[in-house]
């Protein structure tokens, strides 16, 4: 078997191909370190302000899924690719998505300050109650579409375009997986925002069963969005990587 293909835009070795993703991890672990201080500080005051960094991070999120979509998935090396358990994947995957979603709408509402009256909601609008309520109809359904936004990304199948083992598919996942990534690291700021008021002055034993705990409560929430750029992945040091990251992030909040 070749271990590179050449193309107009430059070569990536079969054996390295997985490295987009890792490399997006990698990415993400620092920028957890460096800016979850700042953002978990920023989350833990109420304003509308969060609100919109919420919406932004989850938009960029479905973008990105869709983006890695575009990339032609790796070639399988059975001459009867197993259809079913694709759709079984696909099938949990959607089915934690509704959950993902939930949460997320429920993290809009508490760190954007919904119904908190000093987040400045109010000042968005001015004073007039006739268009208060307007925009409160409209704020609500595009909410819904929006929220659907993300179950659509998964079922949604684009034309494939870049050849992943081309240096533009190599970059396009790079890019999709950082903008998948850039969700999780809002969600995890919005948990440390949570997390640390509560003590953890607790016994190493107590802190490696809250850690097993939070870890899989972690991967309930984060499994969607980057399942569904794993799955077009052919080696499973993607799904490492990101088990990785999120257990440095889950080892944060305790220690």
């Amino acid at each position: 078997m070749v271990d590179k293909i050449t193309t107009a835009n430059g070569f990536v070795g079969k054996r390295w191909a997985w490295s987009a993703l890792a490399i997006a991890d990698a990415l993400a672990v620092i920028a957890f370190l460096k800016a979850t201080p700042w953002l978990s500080a920023r989350l833990d005051h109420p304003h509308w302000l969060n609100a919109v960094i919420v919406a932004v991070a989850y938009l960029l999120m479905c973008v990105g899924i869709v983006l890695g979509k575009m990339v032609k998935p790796a070639v399988s090396t059975s001459s009867t690719p197993d259809k079913t358990s694709d759709r079984y994947a696909l099938g949990c995957t959607l089915a934690l998505s509704f959950f993902y979603i939930f949460f997320v709408a429920a993290m809009f509402i508490d760190a954007g300050g919904v119904f908190d009256p000093e987040s400045g909601w109010d000042k968005l609008v001015i004073g007039n109650a006739e268009i208060s309520s307007v925009l409160t109809s409209v704020g609500v359904i595009v909410g819904f579409i929006v929220l659907g936004l993300f179950p659509w990304a998964l079922l949604h199948e684009p034309r494939r375009v870049w050849a992943r083992w081309s240096g533009v598919g190599f970059a396009t996942r790079l890019v999709s997986a950082m903008l998948v990534n850039i969700m999780v690291l809002v969600t995890a700021a919005y948990w440390n925002t949570a997390l640390t008021g509560e003590s953890l002055d607790i016994a190493l034993g107590g802190k490696l069963l809250l850690f097993t705990l939070m870890y899989i409560v972690f991967w309930l929430f984060y499994a969607p969005p980057r399942l569904a750029l794993i799955s077009l992945e052919s080696s499973s040091w993607s799904l490492i990587s990101f088990a990785i990251l999120l257990a440095i992030m889950t080892g944060q909040l305790i220690w």
